[in-house]
């Protein structure tokens, strides 16, 4: 699908909005493909296409209901709508009722679609594979993860005259190298699938396996920790939730203590920014 054939379906998906004061329609349209090893081999290759439809409504007092679809077909969006018309319905007051916004403009992130990307073939992905095996045997290890590639386009229409389109691409690579005493690990991530360096990743997973020596266990105490990117990366994603708006207004993240409490050391600045390059979303 293009921008405007995602963008004219999510519009037909607010064609009746009886027993609504607002509907939101947004068509999520993805390509997504993953290549899995371990030992030697790869077990595992699989694709898969979709192209869903969420609408959102919105009734008196603020109160919302979703469902989705991924069928398009008249039938099915307003069945959809009405399933969403009923939800809000039915759902209770929120403590700051919802609305919709209007026109806006939106600057996307620079270079956010590869074409090449969007139709990875698999050998593609098995060449990276078969790198990745290299290195660690090289190393005297074996090694597991995989190899993705995939494309996201969104598209959203609201009754109030918001229209917003974006598409993008990314490719993955994640190696675990395992040696007789230790393992090591090395991702890599990357909006063109060319631009992923396999071996540097694989190498450094091996390297990491191989450089451990005989690990010791340790004894049980405050201990200093440097994490890596990847670690802390895959913290703050577990802490992301508590930062939403909604659960600090009903009370369900640890920041909702209040404004203005100091949670972290003073040296730790977190800044949401969706056009940063590094930003995977």
């Amino acid at each position: 699908m293009t921008d405007n054939e995602r963008l004219a379906l999510a519009e037909t998906a607010l064609a009746d909005t009886a027993g609504a004061q607002g509907l939101e329609a947004v068509v999520f349209d993805r390509d997504l493909a993953l290549t899995r090893f371990s030992r030697g081999a790869i077990h595992q290759n699989v694709t898969e296409s979709s192209v869903a439809v969420q609408i959102r409504a919105l009734v008196a007092g603020g109160r919302v209901g979703i469902a989705s679809t991924n069928v398009h077909d008249e039938v099915a969006l307003r069945k959809t709508r009405e399933r969403a018309v009923d939800q809000a319905r039915m759902s209770p007051a929120p403590t700051i009722p919802l609305s919709f916004g209007g026109p806006a403009a939106y600057v996307p992130p620079e270079a956010a679609f590869d074409p090449a990307t969007a139709q990875t073939p698999a050998e593609v992905r098995a060449r990276a594979v078969g790198t990745a095996f290299d290195a660690a045997r090289a190393a005297g290890a074996w090694a597991a993860g995989y190899v993705s590639t995939g494309r996201e386009a969104f598209a959203l229409a609201n009754t109030e005259g918001r229209r917003a389109v974006f598409s993008s691409t990314d490719a993955e690579i994640n190696v675990k190298c395992i040696a007789p005493e230790a393992s090591g690990y090395a991702e890599a991530y990357d909006r063109r699938v060319s631009a992923l360096d396999v071996a540097a990743v694989a190498e450094r997973a091996a390297r990491k396996a191989t450089d451990a020596g005989s690990p010791q266990a340790c004894d049980v105490g405050d201990w200093t920790v440097i994490l890596e990117p990847p670690a802390m990366g895959e913290l703050l994603h577990y802490l992301l939730p508590h930062f939403s708006a909604q659960r600090v207004d009903e009370g369900a993240s640890f920041l909702a203590d209040g404004l203005g409490k100091q949670y972290v050391s003073e040296n730790v600045t977190l800044v949401d920014d969706y056009r940063h390059p590094l930003h995977a979303g």
